[in-house]
């Protein structure tokens, strides 16, 4: 299983490399194709290939964080979604463990509550400054992105 640490920074190279939101039509998801490119919402990237369902789609972690075990194993019994999205997230190495659950919700909710229409900066911009502020909240690393040296026009 990984550990938060391990979590965070799989989640925040993932954003790094892919530089957008997966989001279309106003909605997150975890997998999605806007104009032929494949993305991957946080959460999204930490599960599978194998173990991805698209009725996973529309869940949330905190419908598995929001549950005491007793709950959780009767919603398992009555949504196989919910099942299905907590067996993806273990096939990732996800462990079922509160910290990091609590923490993957936050990362989770940086990452589908942007909204270009209201926002000062780009998304990458609003990600690395929650990513920063997860990382304080929850005891993990947080390494700023490299720069490229801009070349300048004299």
């Amino acid at each position: 299983m990984l550990t938060a640490q391990q979590i965070f920074d799989r989640v925040v190279a993932h954003i790094r490399a892919q530089r957008e939101q997966a989001k279309t039509k106003g909605t997150c998801g975890y997998r999605i194709t806007r104009k032929g490119k494949p993305l991957m919402c946080v959460v999204g990237c930490l599960i599978p290939n194998k173990a991805y369902s698209p009725q996973i789609e529309g869940l949330v972690v905190d419908n598995i964080l929001c549950r005491n075990p007793d709950e959780l194993k009767a919603a398992f019994y009555a949504d196989s979604a919910l099942l299905t999205f907590a067996r993806g997230l273990e096939a990732g190495g996800v462990p079922y463990e509160l910290h990091s659950l609590r923490m993957l919700s936050h990362l989770q909710s940086a990452h589908d509550s942007y909204d270009k229409a209201w926002a000062s900066v780009s998304f990458i911009e609003s990600f690395e400054e929650h990513a920063e502020q997860i990382a304080l909240r929850f005891g993990v690393t947080y390494t700023p992105p490299t720069r490229s040296k801009e070349k300048t026009h004299v």
